[in-house]
């Protein structure tokens, strides 16, 4: 099977000034093709240079209540491992499930460039060494 080349937007939840702003970002392409090895179908255009998380990537979800729900659910069946330990949240966005694992007295620490909060438990870069 052949997929076409199609252009795309960098990134899907990148939030923009105007609407002027956001018809100029940057672009990219998508043409799926299947790895043989693997089997998985993958873009054979991807570029991660051009993959940029920062305060304008917005990917909250924590508006939900269903999702607030399912994190709460999440939790509960989590703290039984996370008791009396550090806890690393990477990728942890704006701190919406950080902040409910603080709130069961989870010792913890996240890490994400695209964080806006305040919190000194959060790192705004990528997780590393």
């Amino acid at each position: 099977m052949v997929f076409p080349k199609i252009k795309v937007p960098v990134l899907q939840n990148r939030v923009f000034d105007d609407q002027n702003e956001a018809k100029n970002s940057d672009f990219g392409f998508i043409s799926l093709k299947k790895n043989n090895k693997s089997g998985i179908y993958e873009n054979e255009f991807f570029d991660s240079s051009k993959i940029i998380y920062d305060a304008n990537y917005d990917n909250e979800q924590s508006n939900s209540v269903v999702f607030r729900n399912h994190l709460a659910n999440i939790i509960e069946l989590m703290i039984p491992y996370m008791i009396d330990k550090k806890v690393i949240e990477v990728g942890c966005g704006k701190g919406h499930f950080f902040d409910m694992l603080i709130s069961k007295g989870i010792d913890c620490l996240g890490c994400d460039p695209t964080y806006t909060g305040n919190s000194k438990r959060i790192v705004k870069k990528f997780f590393s060494k």
